[in-house]
C-alpha cells in the first residue's frame, strides 16, 4: 500500500513539473498552461526539445525512437509483450511475480453492477 501511495504522489509531481516545463518552453503558459498526463508530461517535452533545436533531424530521431521502442520490447519478450495486457494474472505467473495489489483489501462484490440496485447517494447519512 505504501508503494501505491508513494508512486502515485511522485507520478503527480512529475506530471505537474513536466507540464509546467513544456507550457513555459512552448509559450502555452500565457494561455493558462498545459495539462499533460504521464506520457505527455515526460515523452512529449523531450520530443519538443529535439524538434525545436534539431529541426527535421530531431523529428526523425523522435519518430524512429517511438517506432523502435515497442519493437525492442517485443523482441525481448514476445510472449509477455501481449500477455501483460491480455491477462495480468497469467503474466504474473509467467514472470514469477508475487505482488500485493493496491486493491486487495477492497470488497469488489459490494460494488453495484448494471442491472443491480444502486446505492442511493442522494440520501444524507
Amino acid at each position: 500500500m505504501k508503494a501505491c501511495l508513494t508512486l502515485t504522489f511522485l507520478s503527480g509531481i512529475v506530471q505537474v513539473l513536466g507540464s509546467a516545463f513544456i507550457a513555459g518552453f512552448v509559450g502555452m503558459a500565457q494561455y493558462g498552461g498545459y495539462l499533460g498526463m504521464w506520457d505527455w508530461a515526460t515523452v512529449w517535452p523531450v520530443l519538443t526539445v529535439l524538434i525545436k533545436y534539431l529541426g527535421w533531424i530531431g523529428l526523425t530521431i523522435g519518430v524512429v525512437a517511438l517506432l523502435a521502442l515497442p519493437q525492442l520490447e517485443y523482441r525481448k519478450d514476445p510472449k509477455g509483450y501481449f500477455l501483460m495486457t491480455e491477462n495480468w494474472d497469467e503474466y504474473k505467473k509467467y514472470k514469477g511475480i508475487e505482488t500485493e495489489s493496491c486493491d486487495d483489501d477492497y470488497d469488489w462484490d459490494a460494488v453495484p453492477v448494471d442491472g443491480e440496485e444502486d446505492l442511493n447517494w442522494s440520501q444524507e447519512a
